[in-house]
């Protein structure tokens, strides 16, 4: 724990909170950065003197926070540390809690938990924040993790402990260059950290700590350079997120593959697919393909729509497939097969584009090691989000849709389980997964990303991609066999690792469980 001059009462209470410890092999090491307040000096002296479990040391003149660290990093002996601000609280259990994950996970290099934040009188509680677990794609949009971070503690002292030229945001650098070492990481889905409010904290706002914005900034670039990625990062739209922009290989083409079905099931006319042509076409991105596949009627009905969007024929393309009603995963599958670019734009009906640079972003995500997809929201008129990811509840597969609170949307990238209606994939990645279940109908591709999973590759959904249905509004899956067929695949999947149990899990709203 780095100390400086804070309030002595909020240090009071964070020192007792570790003494109250239900776990009781702790070893609180306590740094004090130069502090000036005498008041501050005594308390610290009088609580090392009572327990012989509290180490201190001082410095002067000050170091800053990541030296302070560092100083009560070379105090600690125990296997794990876990890092505590000077002014915030732990839960009675939170060490015993953690203890018992690595017993049952001896293997984790990192553990973190939830936390919420704590008004200045430490009466109220606000500000819930209900993780996912291990996000990586989350992770470098935002320090997510934060309190109450657990790690073992060989690896830090082998990172070099914290950097100073980071500090404000010392803890995201240091995470950022531990994940480099390693992803065993858990998750514990429980409130033990409260983060207090007070006009010298980052709770209250960034404006308490304007450098540790660009301190975070840069300290996710280096990590995108010692990590040979490609990418720019500037500040998000929000306080504390980021925006990484992943740069796609410029000769790699994109293939937009939409399926085209008539019947009462599909009701977008001639004009409506002009409207979404045009807006693929604002995506000015000069290496993309598109491919509308559906039987000889359909197409027949449609060709018009682009030459109403002022396509060129030399980047649009027609698939005829010879059954009278194929369903939409079969018209994706002969899509691509009848395309050889790199990358494919999967959508499971023709969807208009919101923004400008949408193609890019895909494709500098999709891009990226370990990813198998990437995909935008779907919004209704109002700007609520409908959809674009999927969230596995009790009702599963449950399409993700924001109702506002403190949860983790809208986000710039977070890692879902599985996408629906659009995304984009490396065309190797969905052949070796043997393409869309033509089985599955609207399901097929939620089941690509589950397949996908399984092997150790992940779903991206980026809010900065927003699409807008241009057809009536349907459910994930219309046909109930469908559904039933769907749930006796995937009978052992397992909670969602993205989706917290704090979350109500009849709909994939992140409203919090009653009680």
């Amino acid at each position: 724990m780095p100390v400086h001059d804070p309030e002595p009462r909020f240090l009071e209470d964070a020192i007792a909170c570790v003494r109250r410890q239900t776990f009781s092999d702790w070893q609180l090491c306590l740094a004090d950065d130069g502090s000036s307040d005498e008041r501050v000096r005594a308390l610290l002296e009088r609580h090392a003197s009572e327990d012989e479990r509290i180490e201190l040391t001082r410095h002067a003149p000050a170091r800053g926070i990541s030296g302070a660290t560092n100083a009560a990093l070379d105090l600690a002996r125990g296997e794990y540390i876990a890092l505590m601000d000077h002014d915030d609280l732990i839960t009675d259990d939170a060490l015993q809690a953690f203890a018992a994950l690595i017993r049952e996970q001896p293997g984790l290099d990192m553990v973190y938990c939830d936390e919420d934040r704590v008004s200045t009188d430490g009466a109220e509680h606000s500000h819930t924040f209900f993780k996912p677990d291990w996000s990586p794609d989350l992770f470098r949009t935002a320090m997510y993790t934060c309190h109450l971070g657990v790690y073992r503690r060989r690896l830090a002292v082998e990172l070099g402990g914290f950097r100073s030229e980071f500090d404000g945001s010392q803890d995201y650098d240091f995470v950022l260059r531990l994940i480099e070492r390693t992803a065993r990481i858990g998750h514990i889905p429980r409130v033990l950290y409260s983060w207090r409010i007070h006009s010298l904290s980052a709770a209250s706002g960034i404006e308490a700590k304007p450098a540790a914005a660009e301190a975070a900034r840069s300290a996710i670039e280096s990590h995108l350079a010692r990590m040979g990625v490609e990418g720019s990062v500037e500040l998000g739209p929000h306080a504390n997120w980021y925006r990484v922009h992943y740069t796609a290989d410029r000769a790699a083409r994109v293939t937009l593959v939409v399926p085209l079905r008539t019947g009462p099931e599909s009701v977008h006319d001639e004009s409506v697919l002009a409207d979404c042509a045009r807006s693929w076409e604002v995506a000015a991105h000069d290496r993309l393909d598109v491919m509308l596949a559906g039987s000889h009627e359909t197409l027949a009905v449609h060709a018009r729509a682009l030459g109403d969007a002022e396509l060129g024929l030399e980047r649009a393309c027609l698939c005829a497939v010879a059954d009278d009603e194929p369903g939409s995963a079969r018209l994706i599958n002969e899509g691509v097969r009848e395309t050889g670019n790199e990358l494919l734009l999967l959508m499971q009906e023709p969807l208009l584009a919101l923004a400008g640079g949408w193609i890019a972003q895909l494709a500098g995500m999709a891009s990226q090691s370990g990813v198998a997809a990437a995909g935008g929201l779907v919004l209704s008129s109002d700007g609520r989000v409908q959809g674009g990811g999927v969230v596995f509840g009790d009702g599963w597969p449950l399409p993700v849709v924001y109702r506002g609170g403190d949860t983790l949307f809208p986000v710039l990238a977070a890692n879902v389980r599985a996408l629906n209606v659009a995304f984009m994939l490396r065309r190797e990645t969905f052949e070796e997964l043997g393409g869309l279940d033509e089985q599955l109908g609207d399901l097929a591709l939620v089941d690509l990303c589950l397949r996908a999973g399984q092997c150790g590759l992940r779903a991206v959904l980026c809010s900065d991609v927003t699409f807008a249905r241009s057809m009536l509004a349907r459910p994930t899956a219309s046909d109930p066999a469908l559904m039933t067929a769907f749930r006796a695949r995937w009978r052992f999947l397992g909670p969602d690792p993205y989706y917290s149990p704090s979350f109500w899990q009849g709909r994939g709203d992140f409203s919090p469980a009653a009680g």
